[in-house]
């Protein structure tokens, strides 16, 4: 699911070390947990939840390095830290911990896969189609006197902060319907204006108070010059902390027959956690370039669509902005 660089992350194998020495500490800087804050998941009997606070510097970076080795493509969401320890704890246990782990993700329908292993620490990847899409990636670090699990959420890159607040309130349920009428070639007059893609995710209540909902918008706008400019929002409401991402970029467009090419230009990328304002940042993004197979279509209710197809076949729907 996600390109792998296990070589650029085997310096986590000496998070361990210091994460000894965070359990020598006092029993504020720990959870009992039952399931898992990220994945909801029932978590091995013994699990304990770090505070953020005491969580090592060292394996913080190592879930960005896991990130990172998306090339650009994810943004990092919420992350967990949880460890099994204590006078019950062996090393000898942690296969049997992390097997029960990866039982009860599949139970709770997520596709678990593991990336690789160096120098003792396990990488994986875990994936769920229901009832939102969603995408983790963690490491087990198993040492004498304790079995560490590191795991953050990842997200596409392509996302926007609170400047934008007027695309977030966009962001709503709108899954197209079938397409009744087709046009497959034309120019860049046909494709002029705003076409925008909304979806809507998971609501968070906390005490059965409402927090908020997640959900993700993307537009491109075309002008008849070959202009394009393209924003991106990723909003992710997690109990009372809000992640937002936003991107932006702008670059040039053209078709030809039922193929259209789309060169973006560097833009940038910033991202907004209420519950952890010192990673948030605003950065550059690449240029990038893009062909899809297009058409302009109506759907049996007459809303016109704009349809990008990849090469392997995958659709994307944008209606036009109203």
């Amino acid at each position: 699911m996600l390109k792998k660089n296990l070589q650029a992350l085997f310096t986590l194998i000496c998070a361990i070390a210091l994460f000894t020495t965070v359990s020598a500490q006092a029993d504020g800087d720990y959870q009992p947990a039952a399931s898992s804050s990220l994945t909801s998941t029932k978590l091995p009997a013994g699990a304990l939840r770090v505070a953020p606070s005491s969580v090592p510097a060292e394996i913080s970076q190592g879930l960005e390095k896991m990130v990172a080795a998306g090339e650009g493509k994810l943004v990092q969401g919420d992350s967990e830290v949880l460890a099994w320890t204590g006078e019950s704890y062996t090393k000898a246990k942690s296969a049997g911990l992390m097997k029960q782990l990866e039982s009860n993700l599949s139970a709770a329908g997520w596709i678990y896969e593991v990336s690789g292993t160096e120098g003792g620490v396990t990488f994986f990847s875990a994936l769920t189609e229901n009832p939102a899409r969603r995408a983790v990636v963690g490491y087990f670090v198993p040492d004498t006197d304790a079995l560490v699990l590191a795991w953050t959420e990842v997200l596409p890159a392509g996302a926007n902060s609170n400047s934008n607040s007027t695309v977030e309130n966009k962001v709503e349920n709108d899954e197209p319907a079938l397409p009744t009428q087709s046009k497959t070639s034309g120019n860049l007059r046909d494709l002029a204006g705003k076409w925008e893609k909304k979806q809507s995710g998971m609501s968070s209540y906390q005490n059965g108070t409402y927090q908020g909902s997640s959900g993700n918008y993307e537009s491109y706008t075309f002008f008849a010059d070959g202009r394009v400019e393209y924003t991106s929002l990723i909003a992710v409401q997690n109990y009372g902390c809000r992640l937002e991402a936003f991107s932006q970029s702008k670059g040039r467009a053209s078709v030809s027959g039922s193929e259209m090419t789309v060169s973006l230009g560097a833009g940038t990328i910033s991202r907004d956690d209420s519950c952890s304002k010192s990673k948030n940042y605003t950065k550059a993004t690449d240029a990038t370039n893009f062909t899809y197979g297009w058409s302009i279509e109506k759907d049996s209710y007459g809303t016109v669509q704009l349809v990008l197809t990849e090469s392997n076949g995958s659709k994307y729907y944008y209606r036009r902005a109203q």
